[in-house]
């Protein structure tokens, strides 16, 4: 009899299925949900269709190397329109689904119309929207993916003035929340500087014509033009300044130099430069490693969006872990303060730390379009740091 139990125990522990000594097979542990929320049709959803592949493209990978805390994750995908009201009714349908955590939105006026019900529920969000509005709301649960407009801004004006010494500086900025956030960091950095802009021109969103627009920028006989507008509406203005050979250095952010405007533009790119906060051509391993593995998945280069939204995800995997729990309320205390070291994980793809308000501080990029790429000229150093270490368990 007994020799028949040892017989009937190796069986099954040759099996390889969890069982436990009660006789009960172990169940697995329920999925952890994630909302990922981006507008993913229509105009705009180059922006989105990025964000949602590199969300898809991390969680696919942690699943595959065991999960969040050996819970797989599953995403629960939310698509927006452009209108306010209906932004915020589909992030209510999507809390309501019970996500530990929310990735998105990354345009700024879609946060800003849905931020409310993540803090109303506790959930840490994840936004690469650079508004300065965002952080003047003061939420304790929204956490940055991309630079603020103030860094950006600071890093990238500075290098007009002081390495490029041009100050005749004008302006293209779409009328939106995202384009009058960099209106104002703009103005307040030309004032403290003792400058002012010579030309400033609104645009329409989805705006295809600029013409008007670049007359005054040359009237005023600018020597930079600072282009604020989505990748699309930026690649228009681009083209339509090279026609109407406008003397001037272009330069702006992440949407003007983006593998999308790059493609949409052609040559007409050639020479512009861009201050960015994540870029797919950065000349380090951890970044090239997801280019490649995109690259693979997808058929298509990753732009920006898609980076920062991988990031994203990490950096939750890792303040979960730091936490010791999937409790969105320890997550969100442990962020506040914390760095997490792309060595220790290599999903963050750059050091990282985040203050108290939920902004990012880390590396960014200097680049310049040449022959139909970006071209990384100068790796910049964080404002702000070294930081403090923080222990969270």
């Amino acid at each position: 009899m007994q020799r028949s139990l040892i017989l009937w125990v190796l069986v099954l522990l040759s099996v390889g299925e969890p069982f436990s000594l009660t006789g009960a097979w172990a169940q697995p542990k329920p999925p952890v949900k994630i909302g990922v929320i981006e507008k993913l049709t229509g105009s705009g959803s180059q922006v989105g269709i990025m964000w949602r592949d590199g969300v898809l493209l991390a969680i696919d990978e942690i699943n595959a190397s065991g999960g969040l805390m050996g819970s797989p994750i599953q995403p629960i995908l939310s698509n927006l329109s452009w209108e306010r009201a209906a932004a915020a009714e589909a992030m209510r349908a999507l809390v309501s689904q019970n996500p530990l955590a929310i990735i998105g939105p990354v345009h700024t006026g879609l946060t800003l119309a849905s931020m409310d019900i993540t803090k109303e529920e506790g959930l840490p969000q994840f936004t690469a929207s650079p508004s300065l509005a965002i952080t003047q709301k003061g939420y304790p649960n929204i956490f940055r993916v991309h630079l603020t407009d103030a860094v950006i801004i600071f890093k990238g004006l500075r290098y007009v003035l002081d390495e490029l010494k041009l100050d005749r500086i004008a302006l293209i900025y779409v009328n939106d929340d995202y384009g009058q956030s960099a209106r104002l960091g703009v103005n307040l950095y030309l004032k403290g500087r003792g400058k002012t802009l010579v030309a400033e021109v609104p645009a329409e969103p989805q705006q295809r014509d600029y013409k008007k627009a670049l007359s005054q920028v040359k009237q005023a006989k600018a020597q930079v033009l600072i282009v604020v507008l989505p990748e699309l509406e930026a690649s228009f203005a681009v083209r339509q300044a090279r026609e109407m050979k406008l003397k001037v250095e272009i330069v702006g952010g992440e949407p003007l130099c983006s593998p999308t405007t790059i493609g949409l533009a052609g040559p007409a790119m050639e020479g512009v430069k861009c201050h960015v906060s994540l870029t797919p051509d950065a000349p380090l391993e951890t970044i090239q490693q997801v280019v490649k593995r995109f690259e693979a998945r997808y058929g298509v280069k990753p732009d920006h969006n898609a980076l920062k939204a991988y990031m994203a995800v990490y950096v939750f995997k890792a303040a979960v872990e730091e936490a010791g729990a999937l409790d969105p309320g320890k997550v969100i205390s442990c962020l506040h303060g914390l760095t997490i070291s792309a060595r220790e994980e290599p999903g963050i793809l750059v050091d990282v730390y985040f203050d108290e308000k939920g902004d990012m501080e880390r590396e960014s990029f200097f680049v310049e379009v040449k022959e139909g790429k970006q071209h990384v000229f100068r790796i910049v150093p964080p404002l702000k740091g070294p930081f403090p270490p923080k222990s969270c368990s």
